[in-house]
């Protein structure tokens, strides 16, 4: 994270942990003998608690994601070398060496740290210290949390305490705080009462998210000139719900959330329902409305907040549900914080075991790659998954995520040319690096998901083998997992972007996509069926296409160019 940070963190978890130089995950075979003794003693100590993280408070630090090579102290060039894992992916908080340090929890939970034992290293070592205000050490092995030129003083132990809120924790010299990263995804991160609160993201304050149930009428469509990134869904009772972004001219800081529905299988379509507009032109932007729906039926629209830019730090990615979508006045959930820093811009998938995955995508390249949302429990809970890596450089990471019939996930990401391919065989924990593949594609979203027939579909720009620009958007499917792919059905020939896919328990598919940013913006949509993307025409009773949702009436004063709409082809 960037040193121009605010200097306040705070991590959603119930533990807290602190490490104490040791050995564990990144060392030699010469390291490990050096830690055999070590590793026995450990097991006298305490099994690590990971059910209840804290949520703890500093004034000095910043947060850092655990990753080899990143800074171990602000005033300090030492770089971490290992890191325990049983710990898995987790945040440290990155502070001065030396000095006076504490930390407040916020919430009651486990807090962590790691520092050196004192035989190690009796002039940096915490443990006393820790082992005062009740901290104790967990049975772990240590760990040479960085190089130094006495490496055997930079060896640390995880110790541990269940605090209470409001709680005060003193550290000085060699004690490194430990937050796993789950913490900033928990139910729990927000939970806003009446009132204008704000809530903590990255290290910086961020007010809780305002949801306009009935928006004035600056939000009507003849007061927009603006329209982007749309997405589609149906609840159980038949009702489809699009979201996209709007406000101002552009792409920017005016940018707001718009919501709206249709009783009608998508004949007609309301004015805009809902509004997620933190406080009107400039200042916060909201961006990336995500419409979607759970098996259990709930409705959720999810949506990502940037107060200083879209790949700016401090972004974050928020929540609400509902449990009666259909009804006429359906009720809300409070906003809920899901992660800092992550973006979500496609379809969640839906394991055969149940899990959800949420393809989030961190747009900050140069602080981490993207990563997805996992939750094992029905979204009371999300975990990050592994990083997607991969040695060519693409402009935003806007992917989607199937799994095979053999349990092992695939996904595509946005390049320009093709698609970035990468797999995972641990649901997700992690991934292969991602490659290029043979399917010619411009740097635009797509849809690549698995259908109820167990075939995938795939919605991009131009022929199967062709290379085009963001025009002719059309419909293929794949019955043997990706190998071929078959029909080729035009949703569209005329220049449009951004398509979104669901499919309902009838087996319909439904995609929205966008057309004309600037210029009275329109959201459309295009519903169809297996049966008519084999065709490669509509043949079935339930197609539908270039049906519109939504039209904005104003005209940018200054609309963009159509640099991202070139109509050449190139046939590979």
């Amino acid at each position: 994270m960037s040193t121009a940070m605010a200097k306040t963190f705070i991590v959603a978890y119930g533990v807290i942990c602190f490490f104490v130089p040791c050995s564990a995950n990144w060392c030699n075979a010469d390291q490990q003998e050096r830690l055999t003794a070590t590793a026995a003693m450990a097991t006298g100590g305490q099994a690590l608690r990971v059910d209840r993280p804290a949520v703890v408070f500093s004034t000095t630090g910043e947060a850092e994601l655990v990753r080899a090579g990143a800074t171990s102290f602000s005033d300090r060039r030492y770089r971490l070398k290992q890191w325990p894992p049983e710990l898995g992916a987790a945040m440290f908080l990155r502070d001065t060496i030396g000095g006076e340090k504490s930390l407040r929890v916020v919430r009651p939970g486990m807090v962590y740290f790691l520092t050196p034992l004192a035989h190690r290293n009796p002039r940096g070592s915490q443990a006393d210290a820790l082992e005062r205000q009740g901290f104790q050490r967990v049975a772990l092995p240590e760990v040479e949390l960085f190089e130094f030129v006495r490496p055997t003083e930079t060896y640390c132990a995880v110790y541990q305490k269940e605090c209470v809120a409001g709680e005060v924790v003193e550290f000085g010299l060699w004690a490194v705080p430990v937050m796993l990263e789950e913490a900033r995804t928990t139910v729990h991160d927000a939970r806003p009462k009446p009132g204008r609160e704000t809530v903590m993201v990255a290290g910086r304050e961020h007010p809780v998210p305002i949801v306009h149930q009935n928006p004035g009428p600056e939000y009507a469509d003849a007061n927009r000139r603006f329209g982007i990134a749309s997405s589609i869904t149906r609840t159980p009772g038949g009702r489809l719900w699009c979201g996209f972004s709007s406000g101002g001219e552009m792409e920017s800081q005016d940018n707001f959330g718009v919501v709206l529905y249709s009783d009608d299988d998508g004949q007609t379509w309301s004015e805009p329902f809902l509004v997620l507009d933190q406080d009107g032109p400039g200042g916060i932007r909201t961006d990336h409305v995500t419409v979607w729906t759970a098996p259990n039926g709930l409705l959720w629209i999810m949506w990502s907040e940037y107060p200083l830019g879209l790949t700016q730090p401090h972004s974050s990615q928020w929540a609400i549900t509902s449990e009666n979508p259909d009804a006429c006045q359906p009720e809300w959930s409070a906003p809920r914080k899901l992660a800092d820093q992550l973006n979500l811009l496609t379809t969640p998938t839906v394991l055969s075991d149940g899990s959800y995955i949420l393809p989030t995508g961190n747009w900050q390249r140069d602080e981490n790659n993207s990563r997805p949302l996992i939750s094992t429990d029905g979204a009371r809970s999300f975990q990050l998954g592994g990083e997607l890596t991969s040695e060519v450089r693409n402009d935003f990471d806007e992917y989607m995520i199937v799994e095979r019939s053999d349990g092992r996930l695939i996904s595509f990401n946005r390049m320009h040319g093709w698609f970035l391919v990468g797999e995972s065989s641990d649901r997700g924990r992690m991934w292969t690096e991602l490659r290029p593949n043979d399917i010619p594609h411009p740097a635009a979203r797509f849809v690549f998901m698995k259908l109820r027939s167990g075939n995938w579909l795939l919605v991009k720009h131009g022929p199967i083998d062709t290379l085009t620009g963001r025009v002719q958007l059309m419909a293929y499917l794949s019955r043997d997992e990706g190998l071929t792919w078959e029909g080729g059905l035009m949703l569209d020939e005329r220049s449009c972007s951004y398509p979104f896919g669901f499919q309902s328990d009838d087996g319909t598919i439904y995609v929205s996509y966008e057309r004309q940013r600037w210029v009275q913006p329109e959201i459309l949509l295009a519903r169809f069926t297996e049966q008519d993307v084999l065709a490669g025409k509509p043949v079935s009773d339930r197609a539908a296409l270039k049906r519109l949702v939504n039209k904005a009436g104003g005209i940018a004063r200054s609309p963009h160019n159509l640099r991202h709409w070139p109509l050449r082809t190139t046939q590979r």
